[in-house]
């Protein structure tokens, strides 16, 4: 999936190099790496960013806290967390959107957050 977007984006592979589940952008030295679930196979990175796709499927943070702490010597990190909702209320993510929601309310500041959340009007059916 990985290398069908990246051939989408430099069919002719001149910029990018695509493997399986990575992309090289040899010219900034960049690569874009998909990673597993697991959390126990991701110590070692050094990301300037990290996406966590369908958040509210992860039973723990694990996966979130090992990106974000690989960040950590980063000046200028960004770690996004999109997902579709889910039903647990015991999973890091709903925890994660009822804090962005104090935060949206003014009961919590978080200078380093940005949020959009997106759903129906209370009268919607």
């Amino acid at each position: 999936m990985c290398s069908n977007f990246a051939k989408g984006l430099d069919p002719k592979g001149i910029y990018l190099t695509t493997y399986r589940a990575d992309i090289l952008f040899n010219l900034t030295k960049s690569n874009l790496k998909v990673l597993a679930a697991d959390d126990t196979k991701l110590d070692g990175f050094n990301a300037s960013f990290g996406l966590l796709d369908e958040y509210h499927a992860a039973p723990t943070s694990k996966v979130k806290d090992v990106i974000k702490s690989s960040m950590a010597m980063r000046e200028n990190p960004h770690l996004s967390v999109i997902t579709t909702a889910g039903f647990n209320k015991d999973n890091p993510c709903y925890q994660l959107r009822t804090v962005a929601i104090e935060v949206l309310n003014g009961l919590k500041t978080d200078d380093e957050m940005f949020i959009a959340l997106y759903s129906l009007d209370i009268d919607d059916d």
